[in-house]
């Protein structure tokens, strides 16, 4: 019942998606996005509330890769573009003036390069 042009290579990719997946193992995935999360909200904390208002749930069964934060002394839209100018791809999340940034990281990330955002949360907070 489908009609119009379909997109095979579309179908392709979502076929080889599931395909990664299955490979790699599924808990695997999710275990890896949960110590990314982890690392990288741990190391937040560490720099004190003074600097960071944590606003993902910091027990560890309430997050996975989606970390949520405000950064005290420096606008959200203006840290935004201190990550963008240096080539790190966050969300700034100003939905219902919650006004703060949104990091996800997932199967591709990895430790480095949320330690390379970190530096900069660091050099900047």
């Amino acid at each position: 019942y489908y009609y119009g042009t379909q997109s095979s290579a579309l179908y392709a990719g979502v076929v080889a998606a599931i395909d990664f997946i299955e490979s790699i193992g599924l808990q695997n995935v999710t275990q890896r996005i949960h110590n990314l999360g982890g690392h990288f909200q741990n190391e937040l904390l560490q720099l004190g509330e003074g600097k960071v208002e944590m606003v993902t749930p910091v027990e560890a069964k309430s997050r996975a890769g989606v970390i949520a934060f405000k950064l005290k002394n420096v606008a959200y839209d203006k840290f935004y573009q201190l990550a963008s100018e240096n080539k790190i791809r966050i969300r700034m999340v100003p939905e219902n003036g919650l006004n703060l940034i949104r990091v996800s990281s997932h199967i591709y990330n990895n430790k480095t390069e949320l330690d390379s955002l970190l530096e900069l949360i660091k050099k900047h907070a």
